[in-house]
C-alpha cells in the first residue's frame, strides 16, 4: 500500500489472505511507524512502534496472537516502563523508570491487579517508601528507619487522610493525600536532600 504521494504506507506479505512475516507501516514522511511479526495471520514475536521522529515508543511481545512477555514503553527513546504480560494480563513486577534510567517504582501484579508490595525509589536509587496492596486495594505503607530497616506497616483505612513517608536520614520522601481510603489530591515526592 502507498500514500497518494507515492511513498510506502504498508508493506506486508500475505498467505491465504492472512499476514505472514513482518508487517511494516510508515508515516507519510517515510519514517517507519511500526513493525509487527505474524505467523499465518497471528501476531507472533516482538512488535515495535516509533514516533514521527523515529524514536522508539513501545515494544510488545506476542505469542500466537496473544500479548505474552515483557511489554516496554519509551519516552524520547528512553525506557519508561516494563510490564510482564501472560495471556493478556499483567503478571509479576511492573516497573517505571526515572529519565536517568534508574527504577522509580515496582508494583506486583497478579491477574491484572495490584497485589503485594509496591516499592518507590528516588532518581539516585534511594528507597523512598513501600505501599502494600491486596486485590487492588491499598492496605498499608512503610518506609525505612535510620538503620535502613523497614518499619512495621501502617494500615491505610477510610479514616487515613494522608500518607507521610521518610528517608532513613529523617527527611520526608512522600506526602500522599487520601480520602475514604483512596488517593485524593496532589502526591508530592522529595529528593533525599528534602527538595521537591
Amino acid at each position: 500500500e502507498v500514500y497518494p504521494s507515492g511513498k510506502l504506507k504498508v508493506k506486508k506479505l500475505m498467505m491465504n489472505r492472512k499476514p505472514h512475516g513482518v508487517v511494516e507501516a510508515y508515516y507519510p514522511n517515510g519514517q517507519l511507524m511500526s513493525q509487527k511479526p505474524y505467523l499465518y495471520g497471528l501476531t507472533n514475536g516482538t512488535g515495535k512502534n516509533w514516533d514521527y521522529n523515529g524514536k522508539l515508543q513501545n515494544e510488545t511481545t506476542y505469542l500466537m496472537g496473544e500479548i505474552n512477555g515483557i511489554q516496554k514503553g519509551y519516552v524520547d527513546g528512553k525506557l519508561w516502563y516494563t510490564n510482564p504480560i501472560e495471556n493478556g494480563k499483567s503478571q509479576g513486577i511492573f516497573s517505571d523508570y526515572h529519565s536517568n534510567g534508574k527504577t522509580y517504582n515496582q508494583f506486583m501484579f497478579v491477574d491484572d491487579i495490584k497485589h503485594g508490595n509496591a516499592d518507590f525509589y528516588s532518581p539516585d536509587s534511594s528507597f523512598m517508601y513501600r505501599l502494600v496492596y491486596y486485590d487492588d486495594i491499598l492496605k498499608a505503607y512503610t518506609y525505612k528507619n535510620a538503620a535502613g530497616d523497614l518499619l512495621p506497616e501502617k494500615p491505610v483505612t477510610t479514616e487515613t487522610s494522608e500518607i507521610l513517608c521518610y528517608y532513613p536520614n529523617g527527611k520526608i520522601s512522600a506526602r500522599i493525600p487520601m480520602k475514604n481510603g483512596l488517593y485524593n489530591g496532589k502526591n508530592t515526592t522529595y529528593y533525599p536532600d528534602g527538595s521537591v
